[in-house]
């Protein structure tokens, strides 16, 4: 079977709105990934520093 060139154009078209789909599925997932990250480190940091502080406070008083 042949494809005549606007069956190309056609294919071109929607394999073209297809990857920009996908990029912005990649680029979504990649920024929400980051996003996790970050916030992971930020409760990490902060339960070690509160537990640090919440000791010294306790201990001060004894």
């Amino acid at each position: 079977m042949e494809a005549s060139f606007g069956d190309i154009t056609r294919e071109e078209k929607r394999s073209e709105r297809l990857g920009r789909k996908e990029d912005r599925e990649q680029l979504r997932l990649s920024e929400e990934n980051a996003r996790h990250q970050r916030m992971r480190f930020r409760f990490d940091f902060l339960q070690q520093h509160c537990q640090v502080l919440i000791g010294r406070t306790y201990d001060q008083e004894r």
